[in-house]
């Protein structure tokens, strides 16, 4: 029986051994994660880290979990933070697709039909998020936890998302900038971007992988602020007040960068929150089927607008 029990002697001396590292570990790291663990540690240490935030005035509570669109509202300082859920689907689409109906012949109404793009007017494929160009809208207060889901179904092609305008100052691995703080996110996989909304302002969205942002992944990323320093210059800052301006090709840009022999890539038109008409060389007339952004306000009122440059191949843009 003695004999038999040092056969086992240098398994439980092994045993020892692994826990004692373990131990070890996580009194040197208190806030490492074990591999084998990692899936489920990896979003209580990240709220733990956000609770911990010295610039956060109300502790967060799991509770407070709300859809994206909720977020979006009048900012006060007593309102505790909230968890903004977002889930978005990348996938191949079309511009003045089947979606449109018959809007590029002149059927307005057509034109507004859910799921459709309208861009310039011509029928083209594009990139979208959740059938939209832009994508969806983020709008939330400062302090407020952003939680997105991106889920890549574009065939043969890998994405990540950066935050234009975040500094992830305590998650640097959220920023989105492919084989530098992210892996991409390959074909039929997922990923789920979560940071604190710390720096207000009017701020950008987009790809940043290839020329994705080029063919329709981008959005507009708004955090307010209950203290803006601004808030007397205005009565309004409405949602649906803002204004994203983007060039835009009659065809994917892969086919005009390969190869090409000017200086500069060609835009055909200007969007405008995913709006805009393109001029027909062979008709030698402006195509004006598709709508425009129309912007609403009552007189005697001041409304923010939020400006965004979206550009993606042609940089100077001209307002007025």
């Amino acid at each position: 029986m003695e004999r038999k029990w040092c056969y086992y002697f240098p398994v439980w001396l092994l045993l020892g051994a692994v826990c004692l590292v373990f131990v070890v570990r996580h009194l040197s790291y208190p806030k490492a994660v074990f591999p084998s663990v990692g899936k489920f540690m990896a979003g209580p240490q990240f709220l733990d880290t956000v609770r911990s935030a010295k610039d956060r005035p109300v502790p967060l509570h799991l509770a407070e979990f709300h859809d994206g669109a909720e977020c979006d509202r009048i900012c006060t300082e007593q309102e505790a933070p909230r968890v903004c859920y977002f889930r978005w689907i990348a996938e191949h689409y079309a511009a003045m697709g089947s979606a449109c109906g018959d809007c590029r012949w002149g059927n307005r109404s057509h034109c507004f039909h859910p799921q459709c793009i309208t861009a310039d007017g011509m029928e083209r494929g594009v990139l979208a998020l959740n059938r939209r160009i832009p994508g969806p809208t983020i709008q939330v207060c400062r302090h407020d936890l952003i939680v997105v889901d991106l889920v890549n179904h574009m065939e043969g092609l890998e994405s990540t998302i950066h935050w234009h305008g975040a500094h992830q100052y305590d998650t640097p691995w959220m920023d989105g900038v492919p084989m530098i703080t992210q892996c991409p996110i390959p074909n039929g996989a997922a990923f789920r971007y979560a940071f604190n909304a710390s720096e207000p302002g009017t701020q950008l969205y987009h790809s940043h992988s290839g020329h994705q942002k080029a063919n329709g992944h981008y959005g507009l990323f708004v955090i307010r602020s209950p203290t803006d320093i601004n808030r007397h210059l205005y009565d309004y800052d409405l949602t649906e007040h803002h204004i994203i301006i983007s060039d835009w090709t009659l065809d994917l840009v892969e086919k005009f960068v390969p190869g090409l022999q000017s200086s500069t890539v060609r835009m055909d038109s200007i969007l405008i929150n995913g709006r805009g008409r393109h001029f027909d060389e062979e008709e030698h007339e402006l195509q004006t089927q598709a709508p425009l952004t129309v912007y609403r306000v009552k007189k005697g009122y001041r409304y923010r607008f939020r400006l965004v440059s979206s550009g993606s191949q042609f940089c100077p843009f001209q307002l007025q």
